[in-house]
């Protein structure tokens, strides 16, 4: 068994190419940018990973790896990620037609099944409706939701001609070589200059060892009934719940009171980055200040799979930082 892994580089992939060559009988191909300048490379080889140096969105480089490997399974993990990051050219070459580039492969090549990293940010920052279902409207309020509302467009239309395809969206994901908004709340939060709102917000993430698991049990499964999964933890937490679980572990005690604020402040703060078009920072006021969770799919009898409640397993991520 033969899987092309995409984004082997990135904070989920590292992850998920770790545990495939751990856990899995299988050649793993990887595509990177490049051999050297990643911290992971020099590891990935070790664990025999075949490291083809090049950009998942060109089409001739990916037509020779086709048909130099036969390609049983794709996981295709990497992507343009966050706000702001380009412009939506950027986002539409890698991101969308990317993805089409290598459904092309994947169709022609008949693999036995596609497997695509999404997010569900393809409801907006803050859905409409929260948890969201499958009649909650897609809304592209930055470039990356966008261009992943337009590649899973090109998924339904493989997925219609006969390719085996399933989507994870992951929601914010937290746990080692975590970069992103999780390890940000967590240096805020230690050295107080985290502004929390009065008001109780519930939020949901994923652990990446969970999500990680999620992506080899696709590999494994041989039917699978799901158009998309959720990669999220079983429960939401509540942010204050977080932010006390955070500053407990550093400081031995809640967080202090007077660090709450009334809505308006983060009413404000939203309305002028929005003026400043700063999508980072709108983007970071949505989360901490709005509701988001999902609904929890029944994975653990059809994958044999089994989220964590994020208080325990983030309990665990925290012990890998210092507490002074």
């Amino acid at each position: 068994m033969t899987v092309l892994l995409t984004g082997a580089t990135g904070f989920i992939g590292s992850h998920v190419a770790m545990e495939l060559s751990n856990k899995v009988n299988c050649t793993i191909i990887a595509i990177v940018r490049k051999i050297n300048g990643y911290k992971n490379t020099d590891l990935l080889s070790k664990q025999n990973v075949i490291l083809k140096p090049g950009l998942f969105y060109d089409k001739n480089f990916l037509n020779k790896i086709f048909q130099d490997y036969r390609i049983d399974y794709v996981l295709h993990l990497a992507a343009l990620r966050g706000g702001g990051k380009g412009t939506y050219k950027d986002y539409h070459l890698i991101n969308v037609l990317g993805t089409e580039y290598l459904l092309e492969c994947a169709a022609r090549h008949h693999v036995r099944r596609f497997i695509f990293c999404s997010t569900v940010g393809v409801w907006g920052t803050i859905p409409k409706y929260v948890p969201p279902d499958e009649r909650t409207p897609y809304v592209g309020d930055n470039f990356y939701h966008q261009s992943k509302i337009e590649a899973e467009g090109r998924i339904r239309y493989y997925k219609q001609h006969g390719l085996d395809i399933v989507v994870v969206r992951p929601t914010i994901t937290y746990g080692n070589g975590d970069d992103g908004f999780p390890v940000t709340l967590i240096n805020l939060v230690k050295t107080k200059r985290f502004l929390l709102l009065k008001k109780k917000i519930k939020i949901h993430l994923v652990s990446v060892k969970k999500l990680t698991e999620l992506f080899v049990s696709l590999i494994k499964k041989d039917h699978i009934n799901f158009d998309f999964i959720l990669g999220i933890d079983r429960n939401p937490i509540t942010l204050k719940s977080l932010v006390d679980l955070i500053y407990f572990h550093f400081h031995g005690k809640s967080y202090p009171r007077y660090l709450l604020l009334p809505n308006f402040i983060f009413f404000l703060g939203i309305n002028i980055s929005k003026i400043v078009q700063s999508d980072k920072w709108t983007t970071r006021l949505k989360l901490i200040s709005n509701d988001w969770y999902y609904r929890s799919s029944r994975l653990e009898q059809d994958l044999n799979y089994q989220p964590t409640e994020t208080e325990i397993e983030f309990k665990q991520y925290l012990n890998t930082f210092s507490r002074f």
